[in-house]
């Protein structure tokens, strides 16, 4: 029996699960074109996107740090 390569997550990806993905993609091409254009650097691009991320983490895991520390 083969074993897929694809995680066990992306295979039951649904529609919510896609459009949750369509706002990372219209970001990256913004960043693209942001640079392209002239209008920003590489780095600054790779620092709002790190801060970004790590928003993105801290909101998504807060709850649960804050009541495993609580209770």
């Amino acid at each position: 029996m083969a074993t897929s390569k694809i995680p066990q997550r992306l295979q039951q990806a649904g529609p919510v699960d896609l459009v949750a993905e369509m706002p990372a993609t219209d970001a990256a091409m913004v960043a693209v074109e942001r640079v392209q254009s002239g209008a920003h650097h590489p780095s600054a691009i790779a620092a709002g996107a790190a801060i970004g991320l790590a928003s993105a983490w801290l909101t998504r895991h807060t709850p649960h740090l804050m009541l495993r520390h609580l209770l």
